[in-house]
């Protein structure tokens, strides 16, 4: 070890009688056992500086001195007519008061034992004594605020203050701070009286909520109240409504829509190949478009896109959702493989027009034109092959067949 000279500036000349730590080796007493001296010296810095604290004391040798247990600010010393104690260490206006738990006598010794906070003091001609120091008060300070809290409606969170005191008190404002009222536990409040309040199963309504701990000490009738914290709840997000499936014909172009509520929404569009076993997120290129809005758009579907499921995830400031898949059937447009022939037959006599072609769900639709330039339907002619009774007036005239498939453009 390294000797180093505390001694401080000013300090008496003399018989240094007792040298003393608090509560850390920062908070140091030195007394000095002379008269006419400043015999009790005080220092918060290990030593670097001191102050002389006799204040209010006779003129009389001090011989030994402690730290009050619970607070570096208090002390209580031995001297030549006894016990004398301080709530306030305060250099040369320090206030000293006799202790009425001794004998004014000579006292040479003081001894503390925290077990059970027993002070002993060692006197001439009055032998030992003792008496307990009470347990000191606790000042109530806050040493951790609560935080914000931004949670989804029905899920849980707390607010915690860190703090010291005897008791404490959460409180509610639903005004923006205007006015508090006591929290007590019930509903989906527990730990009101705490340092932790739990709140379970929170409500949209208790958006905006503000919650602060009232915490209270012994020391001082007043309470500390801590920062206030606000409460954000966010809508859980819900599907107002859903996409739904789309049939067209190769070549077109179709949207696929979801609507929905809740706070911060994000949309991204996934698309299945394998009848909704597995989906990837789409990107905005051809034929898609609009992947994160909540409309995507298909342009120009080419029949390989045919039953291919489409579907949404909705984000938020809650828990994602996922719409259902809508279902694309992309049909081919009809093809004809058989065109109708021109015939010529006497009148009077049966003539059939026919005519090929593939594609879903065919239909027909015979029409006549007598002038090569307008056609009109027929009535009934609805099947791929057309017979009638000729006449001598219908020389000339001219026949087609119009084919549609399930949503694909007429074929002729």
């Amino acid at each position: 070890p390294v000797d180093v000279n505390i001694t401080g500036a000013g300090m008496s000349t003399g018989s240094v009688k007792c040298i003393n730590t608090g509560s850390t080796d920062q908070n140091l007493v030195a007394c000095f056992s002379s008269y006419g001296v400043t015999n009790v010296w005080v220092s918060s810095d290990g030593g670097t500086t001191w102050a002389g604290c006799d204040g209010n004391l006779p003129n009389m040798p001090v011989y030994s001195a402690i730290f009050h247990p619970d607070d570096n600010n208090k002390m209580i010393i031995a001297t030549e007519t006894g016990v004398w104690e301080t709530d306030a260490l305060n250099g040369g206006a320090t206030v000293w008061t006799p202790s009425a738990n001794f004998p004014t006598v000579n006292t040479s010794m003081l001894k503390y034992r925290s077990s059970d906070r027993t002070l002993l003091a060692s006197t001439y001609g009055r032998g030992l004594w003792t008496t307990t120091i009470p347990n000191g008060c606790t000042s109530a300070t806050i040493t951790t605020q609560p935080t914000n809290s931004a949670i989804c409606a029905a899920n849980n969170t707390t607010f915690t203050v860190a703090a010291t005191g005897i008791s404490y008190q959460w409180q509610l404002s639903t005004n923006g701070g205007g006015a508090w009222a006591n929290i007590t536990n019930g509903g989906v409040y527990s730990g009101a009286t705490t340092t932790t309040l739990t709140l379970t199963g929170v409500t949209a309504p208790m958006n905006s909520y503000q919650y602060r701990c009232v915490v209270t000490g012994d020391c001082s009738a007043t309470p500390v109240n801590s920062n206030a914290a606000i409460l954000t709840v966010n809508a859980a997000t819900t599907i107002s409504n859903q996409p739904t499936g789309s049939i067209i014909c190769a070549g077109a172009t179709t949207t696929f829509g979801v609507a929905a509520t809740g706070s911060s929404l994000s949309y991204q569009w996934q698309v299945s190949t394998n009848g909704g076993t597995t989906f990837n997120n789409l990107t905005n290129t051809a034929p898609y478009s609009g992947v994160t809005t909540n409309t995507l758009t298909i342009t120009s579907a080419g029949a390989t896109l045919n039953t291919y499921q489409y579907r949404c995830i909705i984000g938020s400031a809650c828990t994602p959702l996922n719409s259902n898949a809508a279902i694309l059937t992309v049909n081919a447009a009809p093809a004809i493989t058989n065109q109708p022939t021109s015939t010529s037959i006497c009148a009077a006599n049966s003539v059939t027009f026919s005519v090929g072609a593939s594609g879903a769900g065919l239909g027909y639709q015979w029409q006549l034109s007598t002038d090569g330039v307008t056609f009109n339907n027929i009535a009934g002619a609805n099947a791929a092959t057309y017979s009638f009774v000729a006449t001598l007036a219908q020389n000339n005239y001219q026949y087609r067949c119009l084919m549609t498939t399930v949503d694909c453009p007429v074929g002729t």
